[in-house]
């Protein structure tokens, strides 16, 4: 299981270069094809105090 902390596309913020969203997790990132990958749990925003 991962945390995803948060993401980024692999040419950054380049809009003249399509892309691939990568998650950021502990240790760096990682990539995934929805078609090879499922969710089994997603988590909303939390609350915040």
């Amino acid at each position: 299981m991962f945390k995803v902390t948060g993401w980024d596309y692999s040419h950054g913020w380049n809009t003249a270069v399509y892309g691939t969203k990568r998650y950021k997790v502990a240790g760096g990132y990682i990539i995934w094809n929805s078609k090879l990958v499922k969710t089994i749990k997603q988590i909303r925003g939390r609350n915040r105090r």
